[in-house]
């Protein structure tokens, strides 16, 4: 039977991980190993130095699969391995304010337990969509868990009046009276020295939303619904699309070099593109396919996340972001080649449009083209349904699932449904677009198609590892385990033991030393693992 084969395969992928990623001296995970060695993957930093990476970062949808691994097998090894490693952080990776040595700027030697900083980066904290497995976070400390999220806004908030972020914070803050400072609610696309990135915003909602949910503590919710709806306010008011960014970067400098891209030469889509554009053109309202991927995408899932675990008090979350997603649809979805268009937050569609200058959207002569929506979007798609039970949503899924050669998932929820799976996309992620359909209906037709995902799945396995080997590399922070965990969740009576997908993002962004000695910036995980 498939379900004892993916339960067999997931004991093997947990036996695995616990067999090669731990250290001999600390209870860290190494980030993945080499095959052919079984030694732990390594940082080459610019000077040559090299260090085996262990970043909780880029560990978060391995500790959900591991965790639903145990509760679905009932070995409680893998579990007692994570909270292990939770642990060994808080006592000995947690600063006097309150931050943990991780993010796109920070790891930690995976031999020694001591933490690494990139240098040219400033060694400062980062999270972009990361969304850390807070609930057991909270489950091995809860004060520990409260003073990372409080001292994560202390950090990245530099001014609260109008809370300016950054996705960069310092280490070392003293943190006061966290909850409790002015606020004044400004106007959009107000002039700060750092940049609103919705990527960065998106975590420290997420963090203040799970700090209330674990604590009952309404303050970090005040300031969870606050920061949100800033980028609410920045959406443009005919389209309501954009929010990407609700501020602009104060411009402290000046030069006439279009190659120099730096946020404090001002807001480089105005640069760029104001000439041709206008006023519109702030790179609040530059809308590709990284700006639609975050907010019809990690947007979605977090907030939607949020309004199920908050119930009233969270309901404002859902509301936001399945509005905007909705415009999105609207304005900036071609329904007839399933593509998301280049887009100006004003409607102006982008697409075709060749760059007249070099800048921050690339040199001169790029071509704006749409890009093709696939598994992800169907996806957050189904759980926008499922939540709200709007049509256009399913309209939306139902369009994507057909362009992408899945097939018909159905007129409405099990209705002349009919599946083909052509697709060439990510399998773990269309089998939690299958599991939605499922959860949305009971219908055999969909848990037989889960079936046949899980199948295939299992077919991408090297050893006790899945379809993640790159270039002689394992990751161990495959999609795979957590997708066939969720998979074997849908045949468990009762609550579900899986704990809730948000395909936490992870990467480590610094200057790196490949083996033939040359030094490139490495901007996100699939560069760092392609390089190695």
């Amino acid at each position: 039977m498939i379900q004892d084969k993916v339960r067999q395969a997931l004991k093997e992928y947990g036996d695995g991980v616990l067999r090669l990623g731990r250290s001999s001296g600390n209870p860290l995970f190494a980030d993945g190993i080499y095959v052919e060695s079984g030694k732990p993957v390594i940082w080459r930093f610019a000077d040559g130095r090299e260090v085996p990476v262990s970043n909780l970062t880029n560990q978060q949808n391995m500790f959900r699969a591991l965790r639903a691994i145990s509760d679905l097998t009932g070995d409680r090894r893998y579990e007692e391995a994570l909270r292990k490693d939770i642990s060994y952080h808080f006592e000995h990776l947690q600063d006097a304010g309150g931050l943990l040595y991780m993010g796109g700027h920070h790891f930690v030697d995976f031999e020694t337990g001591k933490d690494c900083g990139i240098p040219e980066k400033g060694e400062v904290h980062e999270l972009k969509d990361c969304f850390p497995f807070y609930e057991l976070m909270f489950s091995v400390d809860s004060d520990a868990a409260r003073r990372y999220i409080e001292g994560f806004w202390n950090a990245h908030v530099y001014q609260w009046d109008k809370l300016e972020i950054s996705r960069h914070g310092q280490y070392g803050l003293k943190v006061e009276h966290i909850w409790e400072h002015e606020y004044k609610k400004p106007e959009p696309f107000f002039e700060m020295s750092g940049l609103s990135f919705l990527n960065a915003g998106n975590d420290l909602i997420y963090a203040a939303g799970m700090l209330s949910a674990k604590t009952g503590d309404e303050a970090p919710l005040i300031w969870a619904k606050r920061l949100a709806q800033q980028y609410v306010d920045a959406r443009h008011p005919v389209t309501g699309i954009g929010g990407y960014q609700f501020s602009r970067p104060r411009k402290t400098m000046d030069t006439t070099d279009d190659n120099e891209t730096r946020s404090f030469f001002g807001d480089r889509a105005s640069r760029q593109l104001g000439p041709e554009f206008g006023a519109i053109a702030l790179e609040a309202n530059v809308l590709l396919p990284n700006q639609a991927n975050c907010m019809c995408y990690h947007n979605v899932l977090m907030q939607l996340y949020l309004a199920e675990l908050l119930g009233d008090r969270g309901s404002v979350f859902a509301e936001q972001t399945l509005k905007g997603y909705e415009a999105y649809l609207n304005h900036a979805y071609d329904w007839e080649n399933n593509t998301f268009r280049p887009m100006l937050a004003d409607g102006t569609d982008l697409s075709g449009f060749a760059l007249k200058r070099n800048g921050y959207y690339g040199p001169a002569g790029k071509v704006f083209e749409p890009r093709s929506v696939g598994e992800g979007f169907l996806y957050s798609a189904l759980r926008a349904y499922r939540y709200s039970k709007k049509d256009i949503f399913w309209k939306a899924a139902r369009n994507i699932a057909l362009h992408m050669g899945v097939g018909d998932i159905g007129v409405r929820p099990g209705e002349s449904v009919s599946f083909e799976l052509q697709t060439k996309g990510s399998l773990p992620i269309l089998m939690l677009a299958v599991r939605e359909l499922y959860l949305l209906t009971r219908e055999d037709v969909y848990s037989r198609m889960a079936d046949r995902l899980a199948s295939e799945m299992l077919e991408t396995r090297t050893g006790c590892f899945f379809g993640g080997i790159k270039n002689g590399i394992v990751r161990f922070d495959q999609m795979e385990p957590y997708a066939l965990a969720a998979y074997l969740d849908m045949y468990t009576d009762g609550e579900s033991k899986v704990p809730v997908f948000l395909h936490s993002s992870g990467y480590i962004h610094g200057n790196f030393q490949t083996k033939e000695g040359t030094v490139c910036m490495m901007r996100n995980g699939e560069n760092f693992y392609s390089y190695l």
